[in-house]
């Protein structure tokens, strides 16, 4: 799907999964998304091992916020599961961005 304006990402994104991005110094808000989870993943004791992929939220560049980095503790928190954002990572044309999800914290 082409996405020609921030309108057509919005629609979109509207039935996407709701998130919070949380900024590695403080603050979040609130983000619409596109959650793929990890083709396996298990819980084993207090880690979480994942293998045969990794997790991503794809989500509409003009939404990420001010500030957001891979390269400090970035958070998205998903269905109750904090993810440490390793990549921010433009798409095609940059009108979305794909979040490269660690392992849950």
């Amino acid at each position: 799907m082409k996405f020609e304006t921030a309108a057509d990402r919005d629609v979109f994104f509207a039935d996407g999964d709701a998130a919070t991005y949380t900024l590695d110094g403080g603050g979040g808000c609130a983000v619409m998304g596109h959650f793929s989870r990890p083709l396996a993943d298990q819980l084993v004791g207090d880690e979480t091992e994942v293998a045969g992929g990794a997790a991503s939220f794809l989500m509409s560049s003009d939404r990420v916020p001010a500030g957001a980095s891979a390269a400090g503790g970035d958070r998205l928190t998903l269905d109750g599961v904090v993810w440490r954002v390793r990549k921010l990572e433009p798409e095609g044309d940059g009108k979305t961005t794909r979040l490269s999800l660690s392992a849950r914290l």
